[in-house]
């Protein structure tokens, strides 16, 4: 099950990395943020540049991932894209726009509701989006992704995969069995899977605990628990929201 999953995941070692916070100075800030991810991206397969993380205003994924490009032209890039915040023609503009700089992949998410001024839901769920730019033959050749929780609400499950996803990935996992059970079920369907692994550290604890996350079957060896799930699901999503060192460790680690 899982080899068939893997043909259609995001494969290999994916670096889940966090735009700045837009605190003006957007080219000083992408140069930095560029210079300080480039060991971790030298060890990971790609990197997903993230969107709004949390609904705070941060420096534009788009902008982002072309300084990363710029700065790691080998890089394989790509991106998650909030839609409770754009419009659907503000959504497929922006698609088409990452498709003209070469990212890959496009993971819709729905997003926390945004914390800063002036921001405006606009009510547009990933699924549907989907379909809609499936339908309209807006996807502009980027693989397009669907989130998935951890423990997957089969309703949910079922629209999103009327949507005609190429991969999902999940939210951060807590075990292999809980990994396992996700990319099996989806096998089923033809649609491969990325589990999301956070990894373990005295800075990310405050992370794990918001999102209820207990890291205790893996906290001993984090980059054994990567190197397990990528042989499993074919991809692995990693993510240390405060702790670039201890990414880079676990990548390494997993090697």
């Amino acid at each position: 099950m899982a080899a068939r999953a893997a043909a259609r995941s995001v494969l290999g070692i994916v670096y889940e990395a966090n735009p700045p916070r837009d605190e003006g100075d957007a080219g000083g800030l992408l140069e930095a943020m560029s210079r300080r991810l480039g060991r971790v991206i030298g060890l990971a397969d790609a990197v997903l540049v993230t969107d709004g993380v949390l609904g705070t205003r941060r420096v534009g994924v788009l902008d982002a991932c072309a300084a990363i490009a710029a700065s790691h032209p080998r890089a394989e890039v790509m991106i998650s894209l909030r839609t409770r915040d754009r419009t659907y023609e503000r959504l497929a503009g922006d698609i088409a726009e990452a498709a003209r700089v070469g990212v890959s992949a496009v993971l819709l998410v729905r997003g926390d509701p945004p914390q800063y001024a002036g921001a405006r839901d606009t009510n547009l769920y990933p699924g549907a989006a989907l379909s809609r730019l499936r339908a309209e033959s807006r996807t502009c050749g980027v693989r397009m992704v669907l989130s998935l929780p951890a423990e997957p609400d089969p309703a949910g499950t079922r629209k999103k995969l009327a949507a005609r996803p190429d991969a999902f990935v999940t939210q951060v996992i807590a075990s292999e069995a809980q990994a396992a059970g996700i990319v099996e079920e989806m096998a089923a369907h033809g649609i491969g899977v990325t589990p999301c692994v956070m990894v373990p550290s005295e800075k990310n604890a405050p992370s794990a605990r918001a999102l209820g996350l207990d890291w205790s079957a893996y906290e001993g060896d984090c980059g054994a628990f990567v190197r397990r799930i990528h042989s499993l699901a074919g991809g692995v999503l990693v993510t240390s929201p405060r702790d670039l060192a201890a990414a880079e460790a676990a990548i390494a680690s997993a090697r």
